[in-house]
């Protein structure tokens, strides 16, 4: 399978940017995290995954990037220009996470935001093949009353 890499909506073309109406969202954003609120109008699709062009870095803020054979995982939302100005606001595009349009494992294009993942993150971090799923802020949330995993 060949990747067509797209880039940030600044250098996307038009026909580019209709395929991205929709956004995968791996980390703070999904549902029942931190940052969710930001887009909890956007209209939810459910669980969908990228095709097999990426790695993860699973730490308490996540990062995905090119480079690996991994399917990043996150909820599918179909988004409107408002929303997708928030979202940017918040990661920082196009200066610390930068917005691509990305294949989907089901042929379809969303947006998703990407960060370089350092070569000195430790590699147990790093998701390289597989599925690809953040558990970061899951595992904050469901540590019980005490401060016990």
């Amino acid at each position: 399978m060949t990747f067509r890499r797209l880039g940030s909506q600044a250098d996307t073309p038009f026909a580019a940017v209709r395929l991205c109406a929709q956004a995968l969202v791996y980390g703070t954003l999904k549902p029942g995290e931190r940052n969710h609120r930001l887009i909890a109008d956007a209209h939810h699709h459910g669980p969908a995954q990228t095709a097999p062009n990426f790695r993860l870095l699973n730490a308490d803020i996540p990062a995905a990037d090119h480079g690996g054979a991994a399917r990043i995982e996150g909820e599918l939302l179909t988004i409107t220009s408002e929303q997708l100005a928030r979202m940017d606001r918040l990661e920082g595009h196009p200066d610390w996470y930068r917005r691509e349009c990305v294949p989907l494992a089901d042929g379809t294009w969303a947006w998703l935001y990407l960060h370089p993942i350092s070569p000195s993150a430790p590699a147990y971090r790093v998701i390289e093949r597989g599925i690809a799923r953040w558990t970061g802020g899951q595992r904050g949330a469901r540590r019980p009353a005490g401060g016990r995993a």
